[in-house]
């Protein structure tokens, strides 16, 4: 952990402890009490993630301020870049657009997951997330918001504006969501994008075009998702979905009484009862109550709504046991022709991947792929080459362990 950055560039693109990250990993980082002020691309953690980037096991509180691209981790990540198994708190300010309490904006086969941000997010011009201010051709699962945000268009609980076959699936929001136009609980606007299995109890009030799930949608389409919060505004103001063309909303609901709603573009409004435990027959149908949602019989979990089975109880506390030192170490290192990688597991665990990655973040090589693993150690040996049994040549390498759990990374050098 480091504690009291305080980065001030306001006319500066790239700006956070890490300004740049090309084709880099960055793990079990966290850092405190942030001040940051930049320009474009802004985060405390990173700046600009780009080409293969991830970030892993890590979070950030404080204050993040810039004009366009501001996100409480991360500014902006192009290309196939991750960010995973982290959170951020704190707030968020941008004065142009595109804000999130984790990132700012997204593009091309980028990635969010099991992420969670209670940042209060306060945006400018448009595209305002609690989550993730925009994504495009990108996805987002098993993450949460529960906080405030702020802005004027396009605004969501979740994401701002989700285009071009972008995904969110498994997460939801709480907390309340304010904005002038274009303003939904879960997600400002989507256009040939896909919700799935998500839902949001967040309180909403816009002024034209308000969705308690989402605002405004154009061929896209949402599965099994609803929405129980209260839901306001002066136009256009429907209880799932505020407006849309040619979408729709399958097996998907909103509750009448709490959002104060009675009609929606699509999806079904249902009372109360019939949402919450015993629900009724002809609600969540076709549902998956085996694998993806679990039903709140005591009403102590999510007020008697569904919820959603593989979510952790707090990816702050995750993150925080993630954090703990490493029982993942190789020998000999540096090496030459072999080394022997160890790790310790602390309990029985299923799904268990070691793979290796050169300096530029690209694989190399899988050692193990979604194997069972008894509690304690084990060892195995990598002699040098990669999946393709060519010999790799002399530099630093980078080998990380995952499990549903945790993921370590340590890095050895092969010498020639």
């Amino acid at each position: 952990m480091i504690n009291g950055i305080s980065i001030y560039l306001p006319s500066t693109t790239a700006v956070g402890f890490f300004g740049f990250v090309q084709g880099g990993m960055i793990t079990n980082l966290g850092l405190t009490n942030v001040e940051v002020m930049g320009g474009w691309n802004v985060g405390s953690l990173v700046g600009f993630q780009i080409y293969n980037s991830v970030v892993e096991n890590c979070y950030g509180s404080g204050n993040v301020n810039g004009h366009i691209w501001v996100g409480g981790l991360v500014g902006k990540q192009l290309f196939n870049c991750t960010i995973s198994n982290s959170y951020s708190s704190g707030t968020v300010n941008v004065g142009g657009g595109y804000a999130g309490g984790i990132l700012g904006d997204q593009q091309v086969l980028c990635t969010v997951s099991n992420c969670s941000s209670t940042v209060t997010v306060r945006g400018g011009q448009a595209n305002v997330g609690g989550l993730v201010g925009g994504q495009d051709d990108s996805s987002i699962s098993r993450s949460v918001y529960s906080g405030n945000v702020n802005g004027q268009s396009y605004v969501g609980g979740l994401v701002g504006n989700s285009i071009w076959s972008s995904t969110i699936s498994n997460s939801y929001s709480l907390g309340t969501i304010r904005g002038t136009s274009i303003v939904g609980g879960l997600v400002g606007a989507q256009h040939e994008s896909y919700i799935n299995d998500c839902y949001s109890r967040a309180n909403v009030y816009g002024g034209s075009c308000v969705g308690g799930l989402v605002a405004s949608m154009a061929d896209a389409t949402i599965t099994n998702s609803f929405c129980a919060g209260q839901v306001s505004g002066q136009s256009t103001v429907g209880g799932l979905v505020g407006s849309h063309l040619s979408s729709r909303a399958v097996s998907s609901y909103w509750d009448i009484e709490t959002t104060g709603q009675t009609t929606s573009v699509c999806g079904t409004g249902r009372l109360t009862a019939q949402m919450t435990f015993p629900h009724a027959a002809n609600t969540y149908i076709n549902w998956n109550f085996t694998d993806v949602w679990t039903v709140d019989a005591s009403s102590s979990i999510n007020s008697g709504y569904p919820y959603l089975s593989d979510m952790p109880v707090s990816v702050e506390d995750y993150v925080i046991t993630v954090l703990e030192p490493p029982s993942l170490w190789n020998y000999p290192n540096p090496f030459n022709p072999e080394t022997t990688i160890s790790f310790y597991l602390p309990q029985n665990t299923e799904h268990v991947d070691l793979k290796i990655y050169n300096l530029r973040g690209q694989l190399v090589r899988t050692l193990i792929k979604s194997a069972s693993y008894p509690k304690g150690k084990a060892s195995i040996v990598w002699n040098g080459k990669d999946d393709q049994g060519r010999s790799v040549t002399s530099s630093l390498y980078y080998y990380r362990l995952s499990t549903p759990f945790v993921t370590k990374t340590g890095k050895m050098t092969l010498l020639k």
